[in-house]
């Protein structure tokens, strides 16, 4: 497209730059590992120095004022035949690759690392997946960043009680909503909850008072574990009665307030990415052109 032409679709800059065939040429032997010495646990291994290298500067180039960081998961779209190719019900994009993804509010990726199925070594095997994939990331910022406080915010796929209190360990803030089979003994696991009226706040914190949880009822009961905001102040919300036929105001604990402030930051970077996303020109086995969906700065292992 950018050597076209065609007055609309030919990018000058591009085409004096590099002839078309010149460029095919390029990406047909573009390689970033070694391919007899990949490593054999390792499914990235041919772009695993580009993951690298990436991370690096993204983590030395974080912005000065950024304190509130989220993790969550990010899908890079893929439809051909891979063993790291996910499924997820739900999401916008349902089949590709899924990277865990640490970022910025504003949607600046700090650091992200690809899931690999089964295959995925756990460092932190006892906190789960999601309280690894957390641990992982929190870790590298750490040695980027010693003297800098974060306080990072999760999901209930990450979220778990152990992880809020290793977090504590480490001198990060930890806040996320939590399922209820997760709240080990805590009594605000209870199902029971789910019948109370809208805008039910309880909370319980723990005898170190660096752990709490809240759950608030909205349309459903959300529960939710901190180790820096607890239940106050309490705010209000606007939120449709169906039974009163008109808006009431709802107490909203702090926590919640302060979770909705800080995660995002994922989902954001995914709507960014979305509205450049780029198709990369591929070469077959038998020699020919055709275009593939990949990511917007490097083409997926195949």
């Amino acid at each position: 497209m950018y050597w076209s032409l065609d007055a609309d679709l030919r990018n000058e800059a591009v085409a004096s730059a590099m002839s078309r065939n010149r460029f095919r040429e390029i990406l047909r032997y573009l390689h970033f590992s070694d391919n007899l010495n990949l490593p054999n646990d390792d499914k990235y291994g041919k772009i695993r120095p580009l993951i690298i290298h990436l991370n690096e500067k993204f983590i030395r180039h974080l912005p000065a004022d950024v304190t509130n960081v989220d993790v969550d998961e990010s899908m890079v779209p893929y439809y051909s035949h891979h063993s790291c190719k996910q499924r997820i019900q739900g999401k916008s994009i349902r089949y590709g690759f899924t990277f865990w993804s640490m970022n910025a509010s504003t949607g600046y990726l700090i650091c992200t690392e690809p899931y690999q199925g089964k295959g995925t070594t756990l460092l932190h095997g006892e906190f789960g997946l999601g309280g690894s994939v957390v641990l992982k990331l929190a870790e590298r910022l750490s040695a980027a960043y010693p003297q800098r406080f974060f306080s990072f915010f999760t999901d209930n796929y990450f979220t778990g009680l152990p992880l809020v209190k290793k977090m504590s360990d480490i001198g990060y803030g930890c806040t996320g909503t939590v399922r209820a089979n997760r709240l080990e003994n805590c009594p605000l696991g209870d199902s029971k909850l789910d019948k109370d009226t809208r805008g039910t706040i309880k909370s319980v914190v723990s005898r170190s008072r660096d752990l709490v949880v809240v759950t608030w009822k909205d349309n459903a009961t959300v529960r939710m574990a901190s180790n820096c905001y607890e239940l106050e102040p309490v705010h209000s919300t606007r939120r449709y009665s169906s039974a009163d036929k008109k808006h009431i105001t709802v107490p909203v604990p702090d926590v919640v307030i302060q979770y909705n402030a800080g995660m995002g930051g994922t989902d954001q970077m995914d709507r960014n990415v979305s509205q450049y996303r780029v198709k990369f020109g591929t070469i077959n086995g038998g020699g020919k052109f055709s275009q593939t969906c990949c990511l917007p700065h490097c083409q997926m292992p195949g």
